[in-house]
């Protein structure tokens, strides 16, 4: 069946998202800096759909199960819901702005109760990131591997923020402040006490809804005629 102005539409902003990360992280190791990354993975992003039309699907057309005739399998479409596609992009974009977040914060995350050095920090935000960005991809596709990535990757998740419950307090005031250093401004009042009023809280709660959410449609992902 033709795919839906909607669904290209999607196809195109999962293009953007990886290219954006990808883009990031080399102009970063290639000493350019990231200070302009949004119009380049724009421009990129403008430049090889066009390219790639009519010969291959984009990665984005792929995640979404698009060819390259802009047809979709409907099959997908029928097992798919709206649950399964905002967790699977917000897993991508998840994903990307933790493999750039070391970039862009110099301050390590709180880990399984510790607080690791700013080079471990960075393998675990690459790591991290990649593991995201697949299992949004594969829960994309519908796939039962992309299910149970999600579902470890969750509870993995939610583990470490249990663990590192007293750190999260300590270090909001070095983001923060690094954040604003960067805007050319001052921390406003109350800004600190907000954060760390809703951290780690938060992300906890992100985390078990997200969790509920997998589970919830976990016969979305079982294989056709099971």
């Amino acid at each position: 069946m033709p795919a839906s102005y909607r669904r290209i539409a999607l196809s195109i902003y999962l293009d953007f998202l990886l290219i954006y990360g990808l883009a990031g992280l080399f102009l970063f190791f290639a000493g350019i800096g990231i200070d302009y990354l949004f119009l380049v993975a724009v421009i990129v992003t403008l430049f090889a759909r066009p390219i790639l039309h009519g010969a291959v699907s984009s990665p984005g057309m792929h995640i979404l199960s698009i060819d390259h005739r802009y047809s979709v399998d409907r099959e997908v479409v029928a097992r798919e819901s709206w649950l399964t596609v905002s967790l699977g992009v917000a897993l991508v974009w998840s994903g990307m702005e933790e493999a750039l977040r070391w970039i862009e914060l110099p301050y390590p995350m709180p880990f399984f109760g510790f607080i690791p050095s700013v080079q471990i920090d960075m393998l675990i935000a690459l790591v991290h990131g990649l593991l995201y960005v697949a299992a949004g991809w594969l829960i994309l596709r519908l796939s039962p591997f992309g299910l149970w990535l999600g579902i470890a990757l969750g509870l993995a998740d939610a583990c470490s923020t249990v663990l590192s419950w007293n750190l999260w307090d300590r270090l909001v005031p070095f983001w923060v402040g690094y954040r604003r250093l960067n805007q050319g401004l001052t921390v406003r009042g109350g800004e600190v006490e907000f954060l760390q009023a809703i951290l780690p809280e938060g992300i906890l709660v992100i985390t078990l809804l997200a969790l509920a959410a997998l589970l919830a449609n976990w016969k979305k992902f079982a294989a056709p005629g099971h």
